[in-house]
């Protein structure tokens, strides 16, 4: 067994008397002078700090009583002013509480197959069963679904693509393959001449060779004023790129018979 060890009296340092310690680390004579003694916020009678706390109430009950702590509620069933026991809390009680939950307006209507949804269903619910649920956020996050000639924005860089034979391509480089009749390669690079990469009309698009990175930016020959970005604060205007295709198609097949013509 250990030697016991005997310590000698102390003062305590709040209350100055003399104490007979239990360790040698002990300072105070008792866990009142140790944690100190506050008023109480609401009833204003002094108690004994406990740790962990915010020391600021005797009780539970002064603490839920405490006019600073939430504010007074007035129940939309019965009227009846209360105090809630959380910011969510709604109505005074539990009866009245069923009451609203049953006079709750619900979706009557599925939001997908537009079919009628069951009278007891949870007012947040707005299909009919999983498989809508499912089938409504698929259509939202696939494209699939979209018509053919269908243009949308890639992420936040710029660039706009399309859907061809049920196939989504950047629509810049579709562009310029239809208007050289060929794939491009791949040190082919399309460039906007007024470095709008949603703008992506045939007059607006240029063909360059590159063996690395096309740099970003656009000639200073092509600025609109000095130091142009105008294009930034206006919309850019939707353009049927399959209709001007079309167009420039025929205009190319018209002008090659025109010149078959004249050879003899």
């Amino acid at each position: 067994m250990g030697r016991r060890v005997h310590y000698t009296q102390k003062t305590c340092k709040r209350c100055k008397k003399e104490f007979l310690p239990a360790s040698g680390r002990s300072n105070f004579c008792s866990r009142e002078c140790r944690m100190g003694t506050v008023p109480c916020q609401h009833c204003g009678k002094d108690f004994v700090k406990v740790g962990n706390t915010t020391g600021l109430f005797c009780s539970r009950d002064c603490w839920y009583k405490w006019p600073g702590r939430i504010e007074n509620k007035t129940c939309p069933i019965c009227g009846e002013e209360f105090r809630p026991k959380d910011h969510e809390q709604k109505t005074c009680s539990f009866a009245c509480s069923d009451i609203s939950k049953r006079s709750v307006e619900r979706a009557k209507e599925c939001a997908h197959c537009h079919g009628p949804i069951r009278p007891n269903a949870h007012p947040r619910v707005t299909f009919c069963s999983r498989k809508c649920a499912n089938s409504s956020h698929e259509r939202e996050f696939n494209t699939s679904w979209r018509p053919e000639g269908s243009r949308q924005s890639v992420g936040k860089i710029g660039y706009m693509r399309i859907k061809v034979n049920g196939e989504w391509h950047l629509e810049h480089r579709y562009v310029m393959e239809m208007l050289l009749h060929r794939e491009l390669e791949p040190h082919e690079r399309v460039h906007h001449k007024n470095g709008n990469r949603a703008d992506n009309s045939p007059e607006n698009l240029e063909l360059w060779k590159v063996t690395k990175k096309d740099p970003a930016g656009v000639r200073a020959a092509d600025y609109h004023c000095p130091g142009c970005r105008c294009f930034e604060h206006q919309p850019s205007a939707p353009v049927d790129v399959l209709t001007e295709l079309d167009q420039l198609l025929d205009e190319a097949i018209a002008l090659a018979e025109e010149q078959e013509r004249r050879i003899p």
